[in-house]
């Protein structure tokens, strides 16, 4: 689940509206153990470490869908999508239902083709010396260098980086990783870890806004994190992408030196303090000073072409007249990889982020579900009128839906024979036998028919008419007004952190999920009337629904509990709230002259707003109230 928008999800799902109240939970009903067996099976593949958190464009992604697709193929269950090959005359031949793969480029991956750097003339060692990172585009610089110590605008406690008016034309930038520290190596900002503050992307964008030409960026001396004296590259530090963003590189040359390199560059220059001097200079505040005498030559060479990622579908085939209508089961297969553009632990990226309930739970449900629907039809009589199902994991749900999106506008069928998508988004952390239902809204007469479902699951069901903030694939089906129902199990402290493990996953809450759920789709799949979409969040300004929720965002995760205003938990790069100067522990006071006392009073003054807005936010930040400028983009 996209971290921009769970927090929205999470307020939505904490304060229990009149129409969304728990249902009176019925005695316990314990799930299959062969059950429970099956899936924990699958869920243990899905969230090893070895899948590196199926990150899209990496192998481990490509080692989930392989073993999705075995599964598939077990089941006997039909490929959902066509192939495309060429003939030998040139001619694209298309094979319909030929591949459980749906293509799609999702944004552009980077590659070094050459690359040399050089101190007053004396070569560096890519690799040992220097690395060059994804961030950086090709180019050639030649010229002093300025050291720029952290490179943050404007961080904690007041904080100014830069001097007024710096300007580092024509020049490289020497910065610092991490941010400002204590006489340990530790943050001045966090209890533990890093800020927002340390994001290499920030800190590049502040010196290339600064009129930089090249940047270059060295460890702290004596930096207390296991990571601070291992060079990056173009492959372990990939573009930072944030939800619904473009890629975040630069034009210009951007590389990571170790201290040795860059206490060379000091060497070079007429100045004598030492990195760890200049260090503390920087730990205090506005750091801009030349290195008179400098010279470092930088060249790089790097290529980007498309990132390729597969949507994957099956298709168990239904009976009779109903055949030709279809019921969706889907779930993300994705999650964030090593976490080095979406955790919510910064200080833990580069290590795998498993994903175990984000979603590995919700594809591990699929699966069982596609075994017991599969027994299920082999079952029927032959007489039996009875839907197709498909079986739809997504990828790309976590960089903003990009999955779903695109499946909509390629569907194998036309969007009207899609009757109804059931969604498991994070279903293995079930807490107090409660779990939620989202869509119960979607369509007319839909709640009656899963009513008897969810009374024999013997779980607690809070039911939420609509999107809930659209926080997972669901909004794309919303968007083309396909009913849908998701089905989640709550959130976690563990969210987007390396410790999203499968030791923390209620097993037979899941099952249970998936059993409640495979039982509506059978019910669904067998009733001879369809449903019509009702749209329980209706939008007359927009009858035709091109997308849902805010037409702008802002670029903030809000904290759905505060009740003092809205508290700025974390601010995304190259955003609206980044360029305006919002920072993380910001609590947002008036929204263009509007009160925010919390995030529910806040949410519905997006809707009102247009991408180039310009709006006044006043902060609360430390003991300062401050007014800021704030120019919306579009999502």
């Amino acid at each position: 689940m996209p971290a921009a928008v769970l927090p929205l999800l999470a307020a939505t799902l904490s304060s229990t509206p009149a129409a969304a109240q728990p249902d009176a939970q019925p005695d316990a009903k314990p799930a299959s153990l062969g059950h429970d067996a099956a899936y924990f099976a699958d869920l243990a593949v899905l969230a090893d470490p070895s899948m590196r958190g199926r990150e899209p464009g990496d192998e481990g992604i490509e080692q989930a869908a392989r073993f999705i697709i075995d599964r598939f193929e077990s089941l006997g269950l039909e490929p959902a999508f066509p192939s495309v090959a060429v003939s030998d005359r040139g001619l694209s031949i298309l094979t319909p239902r030929a591949s459980y793969r749906q293509p799609m480029d999702l944004r552009t991956s980077m590659k070094v083709l050459a690359s040399a750097c050089a101190v007053d003339g004396q070569p560096m060692t890519e690799g040992e010396d220097y690395t060059v990172l994804g961030h950086s585009s090709s180019g050639d610089f030649q010229g002093p260098v300025v050291y720029a110590g952290y490179s943050i605008a404007s961080g904690a406690n007041g904080y100014l980086g830069y001097p007024p008016g710096a300007n580092m034309r024509g020049k490289a930038a020497l910065i610092f990783r991490y941010e400002p520290m204590d006489e340990l190596g530790r943050s001045r900002w966090a209890d533990k870890g890093w800020t927002q503050h340390s994001v290499l992307s920030r800190k590049i964008s502040a010196a290339v806004r600064r009129g930089a030409s090249a940047v270059i960026i060295a460890p702290p001396p004596g930096a207390d994190n296991e990571h601070a004296t291992t060079l990056d590259t173009a492959q372990s530090d990939p573009i930072t992408r944030d939800p619904n963003a473009q890629d975040l590189y630069f034009e210009v040359p951007v590389i990571m030196v170790t201290e040795d390199a860059a206490q060379r560059i000091l060497e070079s220059s007429d100045q004598t303090r030492s990195l760890g001097e200049l260090r503390q200079i920087a730990d205090v505040g506005e750091t801009l000073i030349d290195l008179p005498g400098s010279s470092v030559s930088l060249r790089v060479d790097v290529d980007r072409s498309p990132l390729t990622t597969d949507n994957l579908g099956a298709v168990l085939r239904g009976r009779g007249d109903l055949a030709d209508e279809y019921v969706v089961i889907s779930a993300h297969y994705d999650h964030i990889g090593l976490g080095r553009w979406a955790s919510l632990a910064p200080e833990r990226a580069g290590q795998v982020h498993p994903g175990a309930n984000d979603n590995a739970s919700g594809v591990a449900g699929l699966l069982l579900a596609a075994q017991l629907l599969t027994d299920h039809y082999a079952s029927l009589p032959d007489d039996a009128q009875a839907r197709s199902v498909l079986f739809l994991p997504f990828t790309a749900e976590e960089s903003g839906l990009d999955g779903s999106k695109h499946y909509v506008t390629r569907p194998i069928v036309p969007i009207p024979a899609h009757t109804i998508l059931l969604n498991m988004e994070m279903i293995g952390r079930m807490r107090d036998g409660l779990m939620h239902v989202l869509g119960t809204g979607s369509a007319k007469g839909l709640e009656p028919l899963i009513d008897k479902r969810l009374a024999e699951s013997g779980l607690g069901v809070e039911r939420i008419a609509g999107l809930a903030g659209g926080a997972s694939d669901h909004a794309s089906f919303d968007a083309v007004e396909v009913p849908y129902l998701t089905f989640h199990a709550g959130n976690h402290d563990e969210y987007h952190t390396p410790d999203d493990t499968i030791d923390t996953i209620n097993v037979p809450g899941a099952v249970r999920i998936s059993e409640m759920l495979t039982a509506i789709a059978i019910d669904i799949a067998t009733n001879p009337r369809g449903l019509d979409f009702s749209d329980p969040e209706p939008q007359p300004e927009r009858p035709s629904r091109p997308r849902t929720g805010p037409k702008v965002r802002t670029g903030i995760i809000p904290s759905p509990t505060s009740d003092e205003g809205v508290l700025v938990r974390r601010v995304f790069d190259s955003t609206s709230a980044a360029d305006a100067g919002i920072e993380a522990d910001d609590v947002i006071l008036e929204w263009d002259g509007t009160r925010t006392p919390n995030v529910q009073a806040w949410m519905p003054l997006l809707l009102k707003h247009e991408p180039g807005d310009e709006i006044s936010v006043t902060v609360r930040r430390g003991d300062e109230t401050i007014e800021l400028m704030m120019i919306l983009r579009a999502p």
